[in-house]
């Protein structure tokens, strides 16, 4: 259990402040503060940062699908930050033999991984199958992963995005998307 403290750890280091600003001080009169959920998109590509023109019809995309969200925002990080599930996160599988991996060996692999700014997704060894991944290529159930770029939906009463929906922010952002439902 010491690992996954120490996940903890850098999983709230990495949540931008704004985030952990608005947990904090949403008032209690707009809804019990039972739980949060959100639907975020981000790119495969760690790396990849689309257009503000990009970002900005994405955006208002989202905020047409998700009218009764409390927020809908588009964030970009100087650094790769890890983009996670919440309480959603079922399982960790290798991509290459789809072998569960073990949670306590992957919050180590994430705390090595991670410079208390953000990550460099090296390639590790799978104690698996040997074989090398980086920390985004595992196979998350639900999914997660990294990127520097996010376009996110705060409490959306929206359910899970359809096939045409990701399909067009893929196009608005100019990248293949990776859907993440976080509840907190």
């Amino acid at each position: 259990m010491q690992a996954t403290a120490r996940m903890a750890s850098v999983v709230s280091s990495t949540l931008p402040a704004r985030r952990r600003l608005i947990r904090s001080v949403r008032p209690t009169t707009q809804r019990p503060a039972v739980s949060d959920h959100w639907v975020a998109v981000i790119p495969r590509d760690p790396e990849y940062v689309p257009s503000s023109s990009q970002a900005k019809a994405a955006l208002a995309y989202l905020r047409e699908l998700a009218t009764e969200s409390d927020e809908v925002t588009f964030t970009t990080d100087d650094r790769i930050l890890f983009r996670d599930c919440g309480e959603n996160l079922e399982s960790i599988s290798c991509p290459i033999c789809s072998a569960a991996l073990d949670q306590d060996w992957w919050s180590d692999r994430m705390a090595e991984d991670h410079d208390g700014l953000g990550f460099y997704l090296r390639p590790i060894r799978l104690p698996c199958c040997g074989g090398d991944a980086s920390l985004n290529q595992l196979l998350y159930s639900f999914d997660q992963g990294f990127s520097r770029f996010i376009l996110q939906a705060m409490n959306p009463n929206i359910g899970r995005l359809d096939d045409q929906q990701v399909a067009r922010l893929s196009d608005l952002l100019g990248a293949p998307l990776r859907v993440i439902y976080q509840h907190i």
